[in-house]
């Protein structure tokens, strides 16, 4: 496996800019919009699952794919969705409490699924910088441009749910999302969206 990295750095573009410079919101947007892609770029800190799509099994990969994004269509995920959107304050304890109850037991699902194998080992892993709509900006330059991946991450949000997207790097630090489940897209931009909000009043504190 360490051979297998360490070929896959060397096919890495080699670094033109400091690393601040690269994790930065602005190296970013610059980023995405030479490639033709116009979005709002949102921080944040998470971890990020990823291979090659050419080392995998793409009837192994498909499969899990499918499984996981049935996550998004269960009736507790659907619900916790609904409420989530709940303006009257008075329902805010229940929401809370359903919160708190499904984040434990997504989290021990999550752990079932590992230890059992049920989740497609794969190699490598990357900290997102930042998520756009439709791209995962990272802290590294871990990608071949013009490369298919295959990647997993679980987004910090109340449903806690490991998303699967198949992605196109754009540049070594950049892929675009090229297919992902619709539930999985509507949690990531509402993520990006409650991200943007979070951002606003911190900058009406200061």
């Amino acid at each position: 496996m360490s051979q297998v990295k360490q070929s896959m750095k060397q096919e890495t573009t080699p670094s033109t800019h400091s690393t601040k410079e690269s994790n930065s919101k602005q190296y970013f947007i610059k980023a995405t919009q030479s490639a033709g892609i116009q979005t709002r770029i949102v921080p944040c800190v998470l971890e990020l699952e990823y291979a090659p799509l050419k080392s995998l099994s793409q009837d192994v990969v498909e499969k899990e794919y499918q499984v996981l994004g049935e996550q998004g269509n269960d009736i507790i995920s659907q619900a916790m969705h609904f409420l989530n959107k709940e303006s009257d304050s008075s329902n805010a304890m229940i929401i809370e409490l359903l919160s708190q109850i499904y984040q434990k037991v997504a989290k021990i699902e999550r752990i079932v699924m590992r230890e059992s194998s049920q989740l497609i080992a794969l190699d490598f892993h990357t900290s997102v910088a930042a998520f756009g709509h439709g791209v995962i900006c990272c802290e590294e330059e871990c990608f071949r441009v013009g490369e298919e991946y295959y990647a997993r991450f679980v987004l910090p949000n109340v449903l806690q749910r490991i998303i699967a997207v198949y992605a196109h790097a754009i540049t070594p630090q950049i892929i675009k999302i090229t297919s992902a489940h619709s539930s999985d897209m509507r949690v990531l931009d509402n993520y990006i969206a409650a991200k943007e909000m979070e951002q606003l009043r911190e900058q009406r504190t200061k």
